[in-house]
């Protein structure tokens, strides 16, 4: 059998990667909720974080509001310096002639790596509505948080709450899920973890801004005294375990 010697295959290499074609000898980084995740998360995965917020024609609830309460919540999620966290405004790609649906949105998202250069990028997109207009977001792939401006006023107008409020809430309750939680991506280190569930992938506590009634704006509900503008200290402590030393994490660094 041939083989090529060390010198010749390095050769290789970089001239298949001078013509551009490394990528296709070469994995690329796994695309996953828990690799999303991790990069977000863990500073040591990517030191940068991106937040770019596409809004569609007809956008008028606060946005930017509910946005810098992510920045901060993110800031605190991962332990970055807030200097390291940066958010973009833009405005929403053109829509499909025949309209956003799940798999146009993750096709779009697709074309968007969310890791690259000691970065990770969060996309969060604002749509004037989704699907029967009553559904308040989704994650259609790791990286990206679609929101429905239609859901959030429904919601905010039925709990008597300000639209920024109700933004703020649905916009954490999908990050939430973009970053595994709970248990979407990011194993939870917990025996208990199904008391603490309910359904699944939820948390069991209305006060959450993770309970599941933020998904749709029929279930919206405000328990007495909660604010819906944080993270509860279950889940902090569950992604607080992911980069330390043998969490799920450390693997990616």
């Amino acid at each position: 059998m041939h083989r090529v010697r060390p010198t010749a295959l390095a050769a290789l290499v970089v001239a298949v990667a001078s013509a551009g074609c490394l990528s296709e000898i070469l994995p690329d980084e796994p695309v996953s909720t828990l690799a999303f995740a991790c990069a977000a998360i863990d500073p040591i995965v990517a030191p940068d974080l991106r937040i770019v917020s596409y809004t569609e024609d007809g956008i008028d609830i606060p946005t930017a509001a509910a946005i810098g309460v992510l920045a901060d919540r993110l800031a605190n999620v991962s332990g970055r310096d807030a200097t390291f966290i940066s958010v973009l405004q833009r405005e929403a790609p053109e829509a499909p002639d025949s309209g956003w649906n799940d798999s146009r949105l993750t096709a779009w998202v697709r074309d968007e790596p969310f890791l690259g250069r000691g970065q990770v990028t969060l996309r969060v997109l604002w749509l004037g509505t989704y699907g029967d207009g009553m559904h308040a977001g989704l994650v259609p792939a790791p990286g990206a948080v679609v929101l429905s401006q239609e859901a959030i006023v429904t919601g905010a107008e039925r709990l008597g709450r300000t639209t920024e409020e109700v933004a703020t809430a649905v916009l954490l309750h999908f990050t939430g899920h973009a970053l595994g939680a709970t248990n979407r991506g990011i194993p939870v280190q917990d025996p208990a973890l199904q008391e603490r569930e309910g359904p699944p992938g939820h948390d069991a506590d209305p006060a959450s801004v993770l309970a599941v009634g933020w998904d749709d704006a029929r279930t919206m509900a405000w328990a007495a005294n909660a604010t819906y503008d944080h993270y509860p200290a279950a889940v902090l402590a569950d992604w607080q375990a992911a980069r330390e030393p043998g969490g799920v994490c450390e693997v990616r660094r």
